[in-house]
């Protein structure tokens, strides 16, 4: 994603519509039986500066 080491970008969970920030290490956790998947939304930056220069 382009990311420095303390920025974080904010990703969706669209199956638990929980939201986390991940940074430049992240893990994933599945358990069987409760949470089998992830289905990840990278969602906009609230700065533009986060990964890098704006897309126009």
């Amino acid at each position: 994603l382009g990311l420095d080491w303390h920025e974080s970008v904010p990703v969706r969970d669209e199956l638990t519509g929980a939201t986390y920030h991940w940074g430049r290490a992240n893990y994933v956790r599945l358990t069987p039986g409760e949470g089998p998947a992830h289905v990840l939304t990278v969602l906009r930056p609230s700065s533009p500066q986060i990964g890098g220069s704006p897309t126009r």
